[in-house]
């Protein structure tokens, strides 16, 4: 099967910009062994970008652009470059964003947030898909409750939900990484408290300092890693420093600048070294979030995990299998959940949950089985109307 696949930002398999895009590497990653090909479409990304597979071609050519800023010229440019690469594709695939043609192929919309910002309200809402992918079912019911008409269409688009497959790279260990060179800490006797998230406001940054404050009061050589922003498209560059710059002025404020490091972006090939020599993992976000992927590489590497457990958290990874859940935001709380850590026994339940619940091979077949089956909708969601062969015919 050929498969456009349509992406707002920068294509950096080696260099993955949080848990949307690492999941959806993954995803791809377990269809191309299934004999499937890619083209994909997305803005400009350095070297970094090349695969060498010849299931995969990458054009790195679209125009950043969005409902906010529409920019004409590049809107232009990108719809003939889209016109050009759909000859010979059995299906389109879009990620968060709209596909901006009408086409005769069908195609499926992976929704990976909660957070309706202009550019996602208008993927979802605006109805130029066939199917829509989600990762959770805690996304299923949020959002038939948005769309609670569906249910009443003479032939309703297709929801289904297909989470992130694990990845085999962290479950066999396979990291030639050396976790102090890659945190840029000497110190051995240090006792890592991971952070792994993009810098962004709402994911607990904040929240993370103040548990530290409270850590170090058992033990001054409890350390937090805060990684710095990712390689990214160049509409988040500037926000995304100015908040990591915001959150390094907290640090020297509530002086613990001695507690905490600041390190490049984790490559993916090094995940394993960076998680399984945390202590325990920090998930502090605020954000409904759809599946966690954060959670489930965390306890795969055998690191036991704290969140809030909100949006689909409690769904990815029960509590008690290695996944404290702690609702509400006190730091003297978690710190102290931190402390007494979690059980091996329940550590290990989360690692065999994970290796059942999002093994690749399964998760592959599944994605195949509906890309193989959908076709085009006929429906009518929010104004815009789409006419059967007969209508148009007609």
């Amino acid at each position: 099967m050929r498969i456009l696949l349509f992406l707002y930002y920068p294509f950096h398999p080696h260099n993955l910009a949080g848990g949307a895009q690492t999941l959806l590497w993954l995803q791809i990653k377990a269809l191309i062994k299934l004999g499937f090909n890619f083209r994909i479409l997305c803005p400009y990304c350095d070297e970094k970008g090349i695969v060498d597979n010849t299931h995969i071609e990458i054009f790195p050519v679209l125009s950043e652009v969005t409902v906010t800023d529409p920019s004409p010229e590049g809107q232009a440019s990108n719809l003939k470059v889209i016109v050009q690469l759909l000859e010979g594709i059995d299906l389109v695939w879009t990620v968060d964003r709209k596909f901006p043609l009408v086409i005769e192929q069908p195609i499926m919309l992976t929704f990976t947030t909660q957070c309706l910002y202009p550019d996602e309200c208008a993927a979802l809402f605006d109805g130029n898909w066939d199917m829509l992918l989600l990762l959770s079912d805690f996304s299923r019911r949020s959002i038939e409750k948005w769309l609670p008409h569906i249910h009443s269409l003479r032939k309703r688009p297709r929801i289904e939900v297909v989470p992130a497959p694990f990845d085999p790279q962290l479950s066999i260990h396979s990291d030639s990484g050396s976790f102090q060179k890659l945190v840029g800490q000497n110190n051995t006797k240090l006792r890592y408290i991971l952070f792994p998230h993009r810098p962004e406001p709402g994911k607990g940054h904040e929240e993370a300092l103040e548990v530290l404050k409270e850590l170090i009061k058992y033990d001054p050589m409890y350390h937090l890693l805060v990684p710095e922003p990712p390689i990214s498209r160049k509409f988040d560059v500037d926000q995304e420093s100015r908040f990591i710059n915001f959150i390094k002025s907290k640090v020297s404020e509530l002086d613990l600048n001695e507690n905490v490091t600041f390190h490049k972006w984790i490559p993916r090939n090094h995940l394993y070294s960076y998680y399984s020599s945390g202590e325990c993992c920090l998930f502090l976000s605020m954000f409904p979030e759809t599946l966690g992927l954060s959670l489930i590489d965390s306890l795969l590497c055998k690191t036991f995990v704290i969140s809030h457990g909100v949006g689909a958290l409690s769904e990815t990874v029960p509590p008690g299998y290695g996944h404290i859940v702690i609702p509400e935001r006190d730091p003297v709380k978690i710190a102290q959940a931190i402390v007494d850590g979690s059980s091996l026994k329940e550590i290990e339940l989360g690692y065999n949950f994970i290796r059942t619940q999002y093994n690749p091979i399964e998760i592959g077949k599944r994605l195949a089985t509906l890309f193989y089956s959908v076709t085009k909708s006929d429906w009518l969601l929010l104004g815009n109307q789409r006419l059967t062969d007969n209508e148009n015919k007609s």
